[in-house]
Formats: C-alpha cells, sequence, structure tokens
C-alpha cells in the first residue's frame, strides 16, 4: 500500500496529486518515491485545512509522537479561491504538491538520521546536503542564505522541470521560462529573491520580478492577471 495518504483531499485535488506522482524529473521522483514504495515506513497525511501561518499556502510538518508520520495541509482558502472568482489552476497546486513533497521528504530523513544515527542515511540529491547537515548540527556557519541560495540554483529548475511535464507530458531538461517562473513561488520573500529581484524600480531585474509574481499570480487566480494568462486549468468551484 502506498504510503501517501490522499483520501481527505477533494477530488480535483487529489487527481492532481495522481498525476504529479508520474514525474520522472530525478530529484522530485525520487522523493515521491521514498512514500509511494510499498516498503516505506514514512508516511505522509494530506488533508485540506487550515494553517498556522496565513501567509502560506500549505504547511508540512511531522507527526507529534511519531518517526514516520507526516503532516501535509494544504490552505482551505488556497485550495477552494475563498475570495476569488476561481479556484487555482493545476499548476498552481502541482508546484505547491511539489514544493511541500521536498518538505516531507527533508522531514523523512531527519527523522531517519535522529533514529538511527547513521550516515547512511544521507542518500539524497546533494543540493540539500547544506540545509540537512544544519538542522543536524546547528552548525551556525551554514547560513539559512546559503541554503535558499542553492535551492534557487537548482531546486527551481527540478521544480519547473516537474511541472512542465506534468503539464505537457513532456519531460524537458530545459524548462520554459513561464515554468521557471511559477517555480520560483516558493521562494518569494526569501533574502535570495529579494537579492535577485528587489522591490526596485530601478532595478535591472525589476520588470523580472513582475514577471514571476504576475505568472504565479494569473496561475493561483486562475484567470488574467496584470497581461498575464494562465497555463493551467482551475479546479472547478
Amino acid at each position: 500500500e502506498e504510503q501517501i495518504n490522499d483520501s481527505q483531499l477533494d477530488p480535483c485535488t487529489k487527481a492532481i496529486m495522481e498525476k504529479l506522482k508520474n514525474s520522472t524529473e530525478k530529484d522530485i521522483a525520487k522523493m515521491i518515491t521514498r512514500f509511494t514504495d510499498p516498503k516505506s515506513i514514512f508516511k505522509i497525511n494530506m488533508s485540506i485545512g487550515q494553517v498556522k501561518d496565513i501567509r502560506n499556502w500549505a504547511e508540512t510538518t511531522p507527526e507529534k509522537g511519531s518517526q514516520t508520520d507526516i503532516n501535509m495541509v494544504f490552505k482551505y482558502d488556497y485550495i477552494n479561491g475563498i475570495g476569488n472568482t476561481n479556484r487555482p489552476t493545476d499548476l498552481s497546486i502541482a508546484t505547491t504538491m511539489a514544493h511541500e513533497i521536498i518538505h516531507a521528504y527533508l522531514i523523512s530523513l531527519l527523522e531517519a538520521h535522529k533514529s538511527n544515527g547513521s550516515n547512511g542515511s544521507f542518500d539524497f540529491p546533494t543540493i540539500y546536503e547544506a540545509y540537512v547537515q544544519q538542522q543536524i548540527t546547528k552548525n551556525p556557519n551554514i547560513l539559512a542564505s546559503e541554503h535558499h541560495e542553492l535551492i534557487a540554483k537548482q531546486y527551481v529548475f527540478a521544480i519547473a522541470t516537474t511541472i512542465q511535464e506534468f503539464h505537457t507530458g513532456q519531460y524537458t531538461d530545459y524548462p520554459y521560462q513561464d515554468y521557471i517562473d511559477l517555480a520560483w513561488g516558493g521562494l518569494t520573500g526569501t533574502t535570495i529573491f529579494n537579492t535577485n529581484f528587489p522591490n526596485d524600480l530601478s532595478h535591472k531585474n525589476y520588470k523580472t520580478r513582475e514577471r514571476i509574481l504576475n505568472r504565479i499570480n494569473a496561475e493561483k487566480l486562475g484567470l488574467f492577471y496584470q497581461n498575464t494568462t494562465p497555463l493551467g486549468t482551475p479546479c472547478k468551484k
């Protein structure tokens, strides 16, 4: 039996998760397999509900008192498009899910390390090594900004490749700009995002910042936004 419990998701959101499982992007596919493998001890319990930080579209946390169960909650207002004409597109939700799968994967690695203390638990993509090492060692010399820089350089493209394949059915090592822009969604507000794309009209990347935010909002709102047409299809209300 697969260890991803999506029984608490609505049919449309559940279908998006099922399709996302077909990803062949090496990093994301490996992370998903960690939970879809019938022999896995780790389990994700997905649901739609309230999140602790209202700015978040989803939150993934370890189940209290468990070393194997992980809770992934998608914000009710986000999934259902509360206050908007449409629900978010399948691309918006798939992007959010891919981000949360990464969080779940990292949590499982940390729990495995705490359980057995073995260096063998470090069988994971190199791009996350600094993050996991800092969490385990609490080494203050490994800064959060450095983690975000690693993620920005490699994780954004992993997500972009995943959601382009999700949308088009075709894998590519070179995702189109629209998907790269959408993949930046999980890093908006971070130091690396604001450094690369500052909210400064005089900066050379200001128009890029606006383009990224417009793509993210068009998919979230499921409608034409600031000259940007959504690529995905909204779930029906």
